[in-house]
């Protein structure tokens, strides 16, 4: 996978990264979102994704799901969960990396469109899986 452009694919690895990991319904995505929300408010320039968001980003392209609805709606969520985890499996068994390196790509992206000024530090990624 190629970054976006030298400059973000530097400024990811610069940043500090944060991974919040848990079992499924245990508030990652909101531990996560809370976190952001916080670094913000103090002035820190924070990308925020998740490992799901790429599989999810997938998963609409191919099977041509509701992309706002397997995001936001946790009924129509489990009625393609299945989809999603064999996916998300497929894609791993082809590259370990496959989910780390879209992280990545997503992270590298959005720190590459966020004004210079605004990063005045390094630049802070929250991952939630």
């Amino acid at each position: 996978m190629a970054f976006t452009d030298e400059h973000s694919s530097e400024a990811s690895a610069n940043a500090i990264w944060v991974l919040v990991s848990g079992k499924r319904y245990a508030g990652k995505d909101t531990i996560a979102d809370l976190l952001a929300e916080h670094m913000r408010d103090a002035g820190r320039c924070v990308v925020r994704t998740s490992f799901a968001l790429g599989v999810k980003v997938d998963v609409v392209i191919a099977h041509g799901l509701d992309a706002e609805r397997l995001i936001n709606d946790s009924a129509y969520k489990e009625q393609h969960r299945k989809i999603l985890i064999d996916h998300g499996a497929a894609m791993r068994a082809a590259d370990p990396d496959y989910w780390v390196k879209r992280a990545w790509e997503a992270a590298a992206a959005s720190i590459g469109m966020q004004n210079g000024a605004t990063c005045q530090q390094r630049p802070v990624v929250i991952v939630s899986d």
